[in-house]
């Protein structure tokens, strides 16, 4: 199993939780009701997973790896995802203060969710997209299947199996109540079954 393996199936899982939020926002536009408790909760998703477990991989593991094979880290696609890392942090800790107002339907509250909320959205999944198709591919080329699964196999699965088990049903809880029926989840091949499998704790 590939450290990039891994990190592509956690993306599945947070372009999942991404769909509930913009079914949030299409219930803010409408003027309904979206209760302070799912606003919180997409945001300790974000916070203990997005950023705790996923991003921490990146920052931690793949990125320092990355510069020792050669590439920068002051410029080109280390120095964008980092950049983007913390714009997305800061976009979460934004939704997190307006929680209480849109909860309560406080108009001023509830437009300055739906923009913010759309703003992250469109963020991650754009970054996601680059990672994918962009620096993991770097990635995979610069390290070797040698090094990247070297990379996975210092993860402390166990420790952590509970939280990320935690964290998926929290996402799936808030997909079943907000995410389009359309958000159907792709077909998966038996590896990336497996990376997955790791990625959601089960």
């Amino acid at each position: 199993m590939k450290l990039t393996d891994i990190l592509r199936a956690e993306h599945q899982i947070i372009g999942n939780a991404l769909g509930a939020l913009d079914g949030m926002v299409r219930a803010a536009r409408d003027a309904a009701v979206v209760p302070a408790a799912d606003v919180r909760e997409f945001v300790r998703f974000c916070r203990s997973y997005t950023d705790g477990l996923h991003h921490v991989k990146e920052e931690e593991l793949l990125f320092p790896a990355l510069m020792e094979a050669g590439l920068p880290r002051d410029t080109g696609p280390i120095d964008c995802m980092l950049h983007e890392h913390d714009r997305g942090r800061e976009l979460v800790r934004q939704i997190d203060q307006l929680a209480s107002g849109v909860g309560a339907g406080d108009a001023a509250a509830r437009a300055a969710f739906i923009k913010t909320a759309t703003t992250l959205s469109q963020l991650l999944r754009a970054h996601i997209q680059k990672e994918n198709e962009v620096l993991y591919e770097m990635a995979e080329q610069a390290l070797g299947d040698e090094r990247n699964q070297s990379l996975a196999a210092g993860l402390a699965f166990e420790q952590t199996r509970d939280r990320r088990a935690r964290d998926v049903a929290c996402a799936e809880a808030l997909v079943h109540r907000w995410a389009s029926a359309n958000d159907s989840p792709p077909c998966l091949s038996a590896a990336q079954e497996a990376a997955l499998a790791i990625a959601t704790g089960r």
